[in-house]
């Protein structure tokens, strides 16, 4: 039984000469028909060494550069947070590939849309690179396996002449969602998707484990987070790719206006710091951004994505799972822009501990408003 709750590589730029080039194709495990260029971006804080200012990972990746980093240290307790850190899994590898490894479990790219591009993805026979984000993905999927068997399964693969397969981390998995879909609620094109059973595994336990051990889900049927005993047979995807670099991340968010707000270094988003003082309906929650009833310093802020705010998620052994610069002590569902495909008088919302859900506009949640 289910229980349904829970760098464009780096928005590309050329860059200033004084910073240096995004991570290359090789740190990617792209293809160098994969690389991209855009919009020129003057920055006069980059190349100093210090990610601090308006710098972002986007914006000046030569001083922001460990805050790109995705998979860390070397680990030896899959399924656990060992040597790896709040927001870090163990996640198995093939010996041959260096074998397991420290996975982040958040966003090391700017922030993607609710829908996903087609054009974000190129198939390369087997595998099917996302340009966005950096990794490469298995065109098919491993099928009806348990948990464990699910891990062992993808570092056992060689596809595409590649060895160092894993499976995702909930936060990768969930980088292939695309919002204005379902089942599955993601790319169709690229990659096989066979209904009715759309939910696979991820690399993530729920923590503590306990005699019943869980592992979480992503249901591509309707874009929720769930849970299923490890004895469950279900699919996965498996994934490899990301940043090398020694684990942790280094000052992603900085506190700005007195502490009122803090900024996000990765996607460049400014938030409120605390959520609103009380819960409000979706509409009073929209009202209370976009006219800035909450008085918040500054113009522009707005109710954020269902991806923005996911974003902001890091998985540890208790709730809530955001960073503490957040001042949020206790659980909360908070109200985000994205609209439900097919549930009338619904958006989604986010929980720090449960993962996404939608719930109808007129019941009273919590609100935390970006620009």
């Amino acid at each position: 039984m289910h229980v349904r709750r829970l760098f464009h590589l780096l928005a590309c730029a050329l860059w200033v000469a004084a910073c240096r080039p995004l991570p290359t194709s090789d740190q990617f495990g792209l293809a160098a028909a994969a690389d991209a260029s855009g919009d020129a971006v003057t920055l006069p804080g980059c190349g100093t060494g210090t990610c601090d200012g308006a710098e972002t990972l986007a914006t000046c990746p030569s001083d922001c550069a460990p805050l790109a980093v995705h998979l860390g240290a070397a680990c030896t307790a899959t399924g656990s947070q060992d040597a790896c850190g709040r927001g870090w899994f163990c996640v198995d590898r093939a010996p041959s590939a260096g074998g397991a490894v420290c996975v982040a479990d958040f966003a090391t790219w700017p922030p993607l849309g609710d829908q996903r591009a087609t054009a974000d993805f190129v198939q390369q026979g087997a595998v099917v690179i996302d340009t966005a984000t950096g990794l490469s993905w298995a065109k098919a999927s491993l099928r009806n396996l348990s948990w464990p068997d699910a891990m062992a399964g993808c570092a056992h693969q060689t596809i595409g002449g590649f060895a160092d397969w894993r499976a995702p981390t909930r936060a990768e998995l969930r980088s292939l969602i695309d919002y204005t879909e379902v089942n599955p609620a993601a790319p169709l094109t690229q990659f096989d998707w066979l209904a009715p059973n759309l939910v696979y595994w991820t690399a993530d336990p729920v923590l503590p484990a306990t005699a019943d051990s869980l592992g979480v889900t992503v249901d591509f049927a309707d874009a929720k987070v769930g849970t299923d005993r490890f004895d469950t047979p279900e699919s996965v995807r498996c994934v490899r790719g990301g940043v090398q670099g020694p684990s942790g991340v280094v000052a992603r968010f900085a506190l700005q206006d007195g502490g009122q707000t803090v900024f996000d270094r990765v996607t460049g988003l400014t938030w409120q710091r605390a959520a609103a003082p009380q819960a409000l309906n979706w509409a009073d929650g929209q009202k209370a951004c976009v006219q800035n009833t909450l008085q918040l310093p500054g113009t522009g802020w707005r109710l954020p994505t269902l991806r923005e705010l996911e974003s902001l998620i890091w998985i540890g052994p208790s709730p809530p799972n955001l960073d503490p610069v957040f001042a949020t002590t206790a659980e909360q569902w908070t109200w985000t822009a994205t609209v439900p495909v097919g549930v009338a008088g619904a958006m989604w919302m986010q929980s720090w501990q449960l993962g996404p859900d939608a719930e109808a506009v007129g019941d009273a949640r919590q609100v935390r408003c970006v620009r």
